[in-house]
């Protein structure tokens, strides 16, 4: 297939994060078609909708690129690991993910320079870009939705998550 014939990058972020962009990106009509479904909920219904359902559960979503981080043309890299001080990582993480891309990429350059241009908040599908915000936004029925969801799935743990404690993956 065409696709093992080049590199590519997979980008993953902490699932619960996803959600809550999912929440907001999703309510805006200006941007999204699922503002038909989302558009009227307030939040807190959103976040239980995308945790659950009805555009499948965030278990199903998120791990059905899992297989990505099998394939041998394809370089793995956490949204943590790249947002650096900005997104609430940290600059040696963001410096030393983006050599290893880098590295991997065959990409020359300074890692100082690509990561000036990592954090957009002009992009379209910006809010805040912040890790862990999911602490903050995701109430105790929806945080136990996700625990369980995690004990049948694994869909944080494949990732290197936990749903407490760092935001950041373990792999």
């Amino acid at each position: 297939h065409p696709f093992f014939r080049s590199a590519g990058v997979f980008i993953y972020r902490h699932p619960l994060d996803i959600v809550v962009s999912e929440a907001r990106y999703f309510s805006r009509p200006d941007v999204s078609p699922f503002s038909f479904v989302f558009g009227a909920m307030d939040e807190e219904s959103r976040i239980s909708s995308l945790i659950n359902g009805p555009i499948g559960t965030i278990a199903g979503r998120v791990l059905c690129y899992w297989g990505w981080q099998k394939c041998p043309n394809v370089a793995s890299v956490s949204y943590e690991e790249l947002v650096g001080v900005e997104g609430g990582g940290l600059r040696e993480e963001q410096l030393r993910a983006i050599w290893a891309l880098q590295l991997k990429l065959h990409i020359g350059g300074s890692p100082d320079r690509f990561a000036m241009s990592i954090y957009d908040n002009q992009s379209p599908t910006f809010h805040t870009g912040k890790t862990g915000k999911y602490k903050q936004v995701l109430n105790e029925l929806q945080k136990k939705d996700a625990e369980r969801m995690n004990e049948n799935s694994r869909f944080l743990d494949k990732y290197g998550y936990t749903l407490e404690g760092d935001c950041i993956s373990s792999f």
